[in-house]
């Protein structure tokens, strides 16, 4: 059974419209488009993801808040998979990290 779609309508900066718009050429149908994002900020759940993302969306430099937030974006990850890496290991992350940095030293 498919279900009713809702209409939302939300504030954003005329910048962020302006990219949208240049972005989602030729469609004029933004739902989906609006429903993927609203759905990777709600896995977005890294240590202050959102909020950095939140505040490069009210940016007036748009072009380079989409750079920031992939650079923020893929170190997250990296991030998380390098603990998860860890993790696999089954060493302790404060015994990792003392190893990394005396290798780190060793090799200076």
């Amino acid at each position: 059974m498919k279900e009713k779609n809702c209409k939302k309508s939300f504030y954003i900066t005329p910048e962020l419209a302006k990219e949208w718009e240049e972005f989602h050429k030729p469609s004029k149908d933004y739902s989906p488009s609006a429903a993927a994002g609203m759905l990777f900020y709600l896995i977005a759940d890294q240590p202050n993801l959102r909020e950095i993302f939140r505040k490069l969306a009210a940016d007036s430099n748009i072009k380079s808040a989409k750079k920031k937030a992939k650079e923020v974006l893929v170190d997250s990850i990296l991030n998380a998979e390098i603990l998860k890496e860890i993790d696999s290991l089954g060493t302790a992350k404060t015994e990792f990290l003392r190893l990394l940095k005396q290798a780190k030293e060793q090799s200076d």
